[in-house]
């Protein structure tokens, strides 16, 4: 009963805990010219203040979700192959999501 109690109470604090992360998200649609999703886009997000980066690319629906930022400044550039690249300044609020939808 003790094992099953101390599990509940790390289960619950780890939630606690994460929940009070001071982290936003930047997440959208990377679009072409016309108005259709772009699969497979790269797209760098950069922390201004210091320097991190996170890479990634944008899902078959052209979606694309970068979570835990640390709230601040951001550059982010958006290309693809045959594309005109994209680039934007983003704010990162502490438990918000900030939309950022590139037209290509």
């Amino acid at each position: 009963m003790q094992r099953y109690l101390g599990i509940l109470f790390l289960g619950v604090f780890s939630s606690i805990l994460s929940a009070q992360a001071p982290t936003g998200e930047i997440a959208g649609t990377v679009y072409d010219a016309s108005g259709g999703v772009v699969p497979n886009a790269s797209i760098k997000v950069k922390n201004a203040a210091t320097a991190f980066e996170r890479a990634l690319l944008s899902n078959q629906s052209g979606q694309y979700s970068v979570p835990s930022l640390a709230a601040g400044a951001y550059e982010m550039h958006v290309e693809s192959p045959g594309f005109r690249g994209y680039s934007v300044k983003a704010v990162v609020s502490t438990r918000g999501i900030t939309t950022v939808d590139p037209h290509l």
